[in-house]
Order: structure tokens, then C-alpha cells, then sequence
């Protein structure tokens, strides 16, 4: 069966949680501040992709960083001082205290998302001495704890005297969309070494194969027919009413004045009023008394039916 999606004023709106390669249907129904409700639209068929969600992307820190701060002699560089302890063979280093950098990065989807950061861990003497507080790194200007992880720390490396290397992770935080960014920065002790970040999803994000965006526009045209606003007086003292509508009327009217008995007394259709405001003149009514119907129409216009009273 159909299910109700949401209720939105908006003419745009994005359908979470559906399942990849996935066939539906969707249709929309519009309302009036009177809470007449249109038929449904033309059904929109799709089909969710089957796209796989990347659960850990790995961004490269020589080809993604930015120095924000050389803070000594020593300049901020790519490190190829023993390429088999780095990924793709480069990393980049921190020589002097101070020294920070920003890499750059991007997630498909907001989201819960765990943040790793390879880094140089120890020197020829002691395998962690890095850890836990000579790094401070910054998500998006926001300072965050990251732990190191002893079971991911290499061997002993030849490079720089003697270096380790290992991974400091982070707990669940979350990401925007699109563009990211994490500083990290060599504080108490020289000679850092960044080698790479790695953003991995908890599982709880949303890929582009299950949401779609959809444009709310009824087929029937609906949503942009004038609406009535307010009648006034009514009751009715003489034989005149008055009509406010939403926008003004450009199109031919039609109304039609039952009696409580169900007998129609009046049919007619006005030509173009080009305006918003509406003197209705219905002498038919005069000397009479008693619960009418009024039933509104036209090309331009929101179907209408009100109770007058005729005093």
C-alpha cells in the first residue's frame, strides 16, 4: 500500500532510507489553506542505484596538506627518508615544535565517521613516545582526542635516527557533506611525521543509492491556483458579498447558489475579474432567508464550496 512520506510547504524534498536497486513510486497531492486536498499527481517511477558505500578512504598526506604554520629553520616537507615505512612511499614531516599543517578531505555523505591519523609514534629509544600528547589535531577548527592504537605500530625504521610509525584513531564524530579538513600540529617534541589520514563510516551513512531528491510539482497544476481567502459579511445583510483571493483572478469564475433543500438557484460563470478583491452582487437572494451553499470554480482557481447565511 501507499505510505505518507512527509507534509512540507517546500517544492523540494530529498527521500531517505530507501533500499539500493530498489523500484518506487511516488506521487504528490497538494493543500489549500482550507484543507482541500488535490487528486494525486502523475506517479513518478524510479529505481535506487546499487552503489556500494566506501567504509574507509584514505587521503595521502603529501598530496592533500597545506602548511599553516613553519614555525622554525627546518622547513615543512614531503619525507621520502625511508619510503617502505610510508604509504605510496612519501609522508610529510614536522620538523620543529609548532610546525602544523592542514590536509583536506571530503565525505560523500554526512554522517558518523571515525577519523585515523598515521603518524611517526616513536624514536630509536621508545616505540610511543610521540603518544599520546605531541600531536594536537583540529577537525574543522575543533580540537579532538586522538588515541594511538599499539597494536598498529610498525617496525623500527631507518629513518630520522630510528622511527616508528602507527595510527592514532579517533571515537565516532560526526561530518558534513562535502568538503572537510583536519590540522595537526607537532607540539612538545620535534620531528613529527604525518603519513596519511583515514576517514572510515560506522555504517550509519547514507549513500547516493538510497535517497533520491524529488521536485513537488502536481501534474494538475494545483499548486499554483489562486485560493480563496475570506468572504465577507456573512451572514449576508443585503444581497452582496465580498471575496478576497490569494492572487488575482485572470481567468473566468463559475459559481452556483444551492438552497438548504439541495435546489440549485443559480449558475453562473463572470468573465475575467483581474483582481483580488471580488463584488459579488446576488439579488437573487434578496427577501430570501436561510443556509446557502456557495460553490466557486474557475481556471485559475482553487474549487471552493462555503456556507452563507441570509438573514
Amino acid at each position: 500500500g501507499a505510505n505518507l512520506v512527509t507534509t512540507t510547504s517546500a517544492t523540494n524534498f530529498t527521500v531517505n532510507n530507501l533500499s539500493p536497486s530498489t523500484a518506487y513510486t511516488f506521487t504528490v497531492r497538494a493543500r489549500d489553506a482550507a484543507v482541500n486536498v488535490s487528486p494525486p499527481s502523475n506517479a513518478l517511477n524510479v529505481t535506487t542505484d546499487n552503489l556500494p558505500i566506501q567504509t574507509i578512504v584514505r587521503f595521502e598526506a603529501e598530496t592533500n596538506f597545506v602548511v599553516l604554520t613553519d614555525a622554525d629553520n627546518d622547513v615543512i616537507s614531503n619525507n621520502n627518508g625511508d619510503a617502505t615505512a610510508y604509504s605510496n612511499g612519501l609522508s610529510v614531516r614536522l620538523p620543529d615544535i609548532g610546525d602544523k599543517i592542514r590536509i583536506n578531505f571530503m565525505v560523500a555523505n554526512a554522517g558518523q565517521y571515525i577519523i585515523r591519523a598515521r603518524v611517526r609514534s616513536g624514536n630509536a629509544t621508545n616505540s610511543t613516545i610521540y603518544w599520546p600528547d605531541k600531536y594536537v589535531f583540529e577537525l574543522n577548527g575543533a580540537v579532538i582526542n586522538l588515541v594511538g592504537d599499539n597494536n598498529s605500530i610498525s617496525v623500527n625504521s631507518v629513518a630520522l635516527g630510528g622511527s616508528f610509525y602507527g595510527s592514532m584513531q579517533s571515537t565516532v564524530l560526526s561530518l558534513n557533506q562535502g568538503a572537510n579538513f583536519l590540522n595537526i600540529q607537532a607540539v612538545l617534541r620535534n620531528w613529527g611525521v604525518v603519513d596519511y589520514i583515514e576517514i572510515e563510516s560506522t555504517g550509519n551513512n547514507m549513500s547516493v543509492a538510497n535517497k533520491i531528491n524529488l521536485k513537488l510539482t502536481p501534474t494538475d497544476g494545483s499548486l499554483n491556483k489562486i485560493e480563496l481567502r475570506s468572504l465577507y459579511p456573512n451572514p449576508i445583510v443585503h444581497h452582496k458579498i465580498h471575496l478576497s483571493f490569494s492572487n488575482e483572478l485572470t481567468g473566468d469564475v463559475n459559481y452556483q447558489i444551492i438552497d438548504q433543500t439541495g435546489k440549485l438557484l443559480i449558475d453562473k460563470t463572470s468573465q475575467a475579474i483581474n483582481s483580488s478583491i471580488w463584488e459579488l452582487n446576488i439579488p437573487e437572494l434578496e427577501g430570501k432567508s436561510g443556509v446557502f451553499i456557495l460553490k466557486i470554480q474557475g481556471e485559475n482557481l482553487q474549487p471552493k464550496v462555503i456556507r452563507l447565511i441570509k438573514e
